[in-house]
């Protein structure tokens, strides 16, 4: 279990967390955050200037649902469900490397993806902290992976929660930024939650900053 799943874990253990998740539509990649409702659950709804439409059938999950479904590690499974080459986002170096996709698990309510990150040059290449989450700069996470929902047409960014103690910081249910990288067999295991996809779903394509979308990854169902 990597440094930023220990953190959400502790924090959903310990803390009413309200998560925040992100639905609109494939033109439409700004998330739309939710609010928590009146008993602590996340419960799904429309930002200001949002399609209110955008976030139906999102679902709600508890802490206990997280905990159990969410946080259980980054290993994945060793079959590549869909891969894609590109580069690391970096305004120094081109950062060449591959994503392969190794879980797509669809719970009641969320979405599990497991990836692992592999540099294509020899050695170990130093990864900028904010390539995965350019749009929240300094969270130290990955929180800029998305998943397409093609069926009901939304697009998806992982779970946040926000500490009722502290608004001003937020934990993504994702992992840590990496800070580097390796070539070779075994990669960077990365993984992020998401909303639940629709009941019709059977696949999603997951898209990772700098990489071309991987489209038509199939879906488990658990």
């Amino acid at each position: 279990m990597n440094r930023a799943t220990t953190i959400v874990v502790s924090a959903v253990a310990g803390l009413l967390v309200v998560a925040s998740l992100s639905a609109c539509s494939p033109d439409d990649p700004e998330p739309t955050p939710t609010t928590s409702s009146t008993s602590g659950a996340p419960t799904a709804s429309s930002s200001e200037g949002a399609d209110p439409s955008a976030s139906e059938g999102a679902g709600s999950i508890t802490r206990e649902q997280l905990q159990t479904e969410v946080f259980a590690g980054d290993i994945g499974s060793s079959t590549v469900l869909g891969s894609a080459t590109g580069k690391v986002p970096d305004n120094h170096a081109d950062l060449k490397a591959r994503v392969d996709v190794t879980e797509v698990t669809a719970f009641e309510n969320s979405t599990l993806v497991r990836f692992t990150l592999t540099s294509l040059v020899d050695g170990t290449s130093s990864i900028p902290i904010q390539a995965f989450n350019e749009r929240t700069p300094l969270t130290d996470d990955i929180r800029d992976v998305a998943i397409v929902d093609t069926v009901g047409q939304k697009r998806f960014v992982p779970y946040v929660g926000v500490s009722q103690q502290d608004s001003d910081k937020s934990l993504c249910a994702c992992s840590a930024a990496p800070l580097t990288m390796t070539s070779g067999t075994t990669g960077q295991l990365l993984s992020a939650t998401f909303p639940p996809v629709d009941a019709q779903a059977t696949t999603l394509t997951v898209s990772v900053p700098g990489f071309p979308d991987i489209t038509d990854v199939p879906i488990t169902r658990s």
